[in-house]
């Protein structure tokens, strides 16, 4: 388990590295058929890709055919402001 603080201003999720990244709070948390919540799979992505390691490029490869279309033009959006070069960009076209 991992326990993520994040800042919210008027309804608007913020990203703490890039306060320019942001989501309506209302798609950042999804509750699971279990009624447990959950981070929307595109933040975290957007985590873990500031520093990927092997493991982060198998989780991304699992997890973004699962991720909305509008999911993944978010995640194109805020990867491409934090990284022009990302190799994930290219999937998410």
């Amino acid at each position: 388990m991992e326990i993520l603080l994040n800042e919210e201003k008027e309804n608007e999720w913020i990203f703490r590295r890039d306060p320019s990244i942001t989501n309506p709070i209302e798609k950042v948390i999804f509750m699971s058929e279990y009624n447990m919540p959950y981070l929307n799979p595109a933040i975290v992505l957007l985590y873990i890709s500031k520093k990927t390691r092997k493991q982060d490029h198998h989780d991304f490869e699992n997890i973004v055919s699962h991720v909305t279309m509008e999911q993944s033009d978010w995640l194109y959006s805020a990867i491409q402001k934090q990284n022009r070069e990302h190799p994930w960009l290219l999937s998410l076209i």
